[in-house]
């Protein structure tokens, strides 16, 4: 996809926020020019997943596209399965799964699971913010039944162990048979096009109709709005105190409607150090 919007657009610096597995679909943010450096702290925030289960198989993929396999012929009410459902709400701890482009000691694990080879992960702590029925659930889950849930979630989510950790809950297996990312952040369907709307936008010259300036709002992160004094030390790379406390470890730096740099803070004594550590060469106009 990338090589192609360099392609249709003529631009060589595209970065997206965050990956979609090979069977997912959805809103995947595309970052050009100058943005591509804010990349990271857009894919930060919650991301919104319509997923569709399958109940009483198993996957090595954890999904429809893996091995599958027969399970248990377990099943259970629909108010035990919105008990179970339930239990997954709030931080809790994953284990991402062999077929992640996580890296260990300089291998993807999917490379590994490709090779039958299976290694132990440490389990990461994320957030599930919802969990709720698309449609009524079925009175009685059993083998083969599919349901459809619309999850809200934190940034490093794998919507595919969610899924297996469900199914071993209600004791029959699940694998995960279609995934859809409707939110990112402050991006949902409404605001997404197609490659083929891309296309289309360029040969038309309506480019700017389908671009979003960046808002400092977009990087979930608090502004900090700098004086001429601070804003001549940051573009000498200077630290400077703080004129007024702060509470996040990184914020942003603007001054006259730009986005200008990502700075963390660091206590000292009684004042806080204002340390810049992503300046922009060309800062971002806000659009208000």
């Amino acid at each position: 996809m990338i090589s192609s919007l360099r392609r249709i657009l003529h631009q060589k610096r595209i970065g997206h926020t965050g990956t979609l597995d090979p069977m997912a679909s959805g809103i995947l943010p595309i970052c050009l020019g100058d943005a591509t450096r804010l990349a990271e702290y857009i894919t930060g925030q919650h991301k919104v997943y319509d997923m569709t289960i399958r109940f009483g198989w198993t996957s090595d993929t954890l999904d429809r596209t893996g091995q599958l396999k027969k399970g248990l012929s377990e099943s259970v009410h629909k108010i035990e399965l919105e008990a179970i459902l339930a239990t997954f709400i709030g931080s809790i701890e994953q284990v991402p799964p062999m077929h992640s482009a996580i890296s260990l000691h300089g291998t993807r694990l999917y490379e590994l699971a490709r090779k039958g080879v299976e290694v132990e992960r440490p389990s990461r702590t994320i957030e599930i913010f919802s969990i709720e029925p698309l449609h009524e659930l079925p009175d009685l889950v059993q083998s083969d039944t599919e349901i459809q849930l619309r999850v809200r979630c934190s940034k490093g989510t794998y919507i595919r162990t969610l899924c297996q950790d469900i199914g071993e809950k209600v004791g029959c297996g699940a694998v995960l048979m279609d995934l859809v990312r409707v939110e990112n952040g402050v991006f949902d369907q409404e605001k997404s096009i197609t490659m083929e709307e891309v296309d289309a936008a360029v040969k038309n010259e309506q480019i700017t109709q389908i671009l979003f300036p960046i808002q400092a709002s977009d990087l979930n992160l608090p502004v900090y709005e700098l004086d001429d004094f601070e804003e001549v030390e940051l573009n000498f790379g200077r630290p400077f105190f703080s004129r007024y406390p702060l509470e996040n470890n990184e914020i942003v730096l603007c001054n006259r409607d730009f986005i200008l740099a990502i700075a963390s803070t660091e206590k000292s004594g009684e004042r806080l150090w204002i340390k810049p550590k992503k300046v922009l060469a060309n800062p971002i106009k806000v659009i208000s």
